[in-house]
């Protein structure tokens, strides 16, 4: 289940008055919609796109950071390219 767009809303404007009014209305939000956020067992069978920046759990991620220190530094692990009849020369 998914926030309602009243409680995406509600987020948006909290986010205008702080991390406080975040908080606040995120705890109040879990209370009354809990399929809307994750747990510890979701988590564990997400794929993230970035790796996060935090210790959380998940099952993959499909870009790394380069240096831990700077962050929004991103390698992407690349599969190798399939040959093409071209490359056979």
């Amino acid at each position: 289940m998914y926030l309602t767009s009243g409680q995406r809303r509600e987020l948006e404007c909290a986010a205008e008055r702080g991390i406080n009014a975040i908080d606040a209305v995120v705890q109040r939000l879990k209370d009354v919609n809990p399929e809307a956020f994750h747990t510890d067992a979701s988590l564990k069978t997400r794929v993230f796109l970035l790796e996060p920046t935090q210790e959380v759990p998940c099952r993959a991620v499909r870009m790394h950071r380069k240096d831990g220190t700077t962050p929004g530094a991103f390698k992407l692990k690349q599969a190798p390219r399939p040959k093409s009849a071209s490359d056979a020369g």
